[in-house]
């Protein structure tokens, strides 16, 4: 249980969860308007979000 919890700490202090959405909005982003995949910027938006 304390693995659990200092996981879940991890995982909110670092906002994992909004790289992820971010990456997600991204990519949707790219498929909706035909962009054409450029995987430099993804991880770029990823990793500074």
């Amino acid at each position: 249980m304390a693995y659990l919890k200092s996981f879940l700490n991890f995982y909110l202090n670092a906002s994992i969860h909004v790289a992820l959405s971010m990456y997600s909005f991204v990519k949707i982003t790219e498929f909706y308007f035909g962009v054409p995949r450029d995987n430099t910027l993804d991880f770029f938006l990823f990793l500074v979000l």
